[in-house]
């Protein structure tokens, strides 16, 4: 009787201390199995910053002539979805973006509000889900959104 007693104490003691270990062990985390990043190309001929707001008003991000800046950070998305509709404007950050500014020589010159939706391939915009290219990267998890700011952009609108 005495043994059954220490055995039904050691087997709860022992359920006690490897269920909630096992618990974790057989469980996994929700991950995106893609991941991108964002890619700002500068598609003209002299220097041109870009202005988030609200997030950013006061900070400037200035990109040199024909050059490429990836943004720190990136986004996941899943398999079946699409990277700019389901991964760039759905991030926590990117998708309170409601206007961006280009700025060339100190001066605003063109600005493109939001929200974010399909509109004519014919219709540059940053929130135009068709002006932003999509490159896979070497692995087929990996890849960039790239959105290039052209000639045109440096009018003013």
């Amino acid at each position: 009787m005495k043994r059954t007693n220490i055995s039904t104490i050691l087997t709860i003691l022992l359920l006690y201390l490897i269920l909630p270990k096992s618990c974790i062990l057989f469980s996994w985390d929700e991950f995106d199995p893609m991941s991108y990043k964002i890619k700002y190309r500068n598609g003209t001929d002299d220097t041109v910053g870009i202005i988030f707001i609200p997030h950013q008003q006061d900070n400037i991000l200035f990109i040199l002539p024909d050059s490429n800046y990836v943004a720190e950070g990136g986004f996941g998305f899943d398999f079946e979805e699409d990277p700019v509709i389901d991964g760039l404007f759905s991030t926590d950050d990117n998708r309170f973006w409601n206007e961006i500014s280009i700025v060339w020589n100190d001066t605003f010159k063109h600005t493109w509000y939001g929200p974010p939706r399909e509109m004519p391939d014919s219709i540059h915009s940053f929130f135009n889900y068709n002006s932003w290219d999509v490159i896979a990267g070497p692995e087929s998890t990996t890849g960039f959104v790239r959105f290039t700011i052209l000639e045109a952009d440096l009018t003013a609108n």
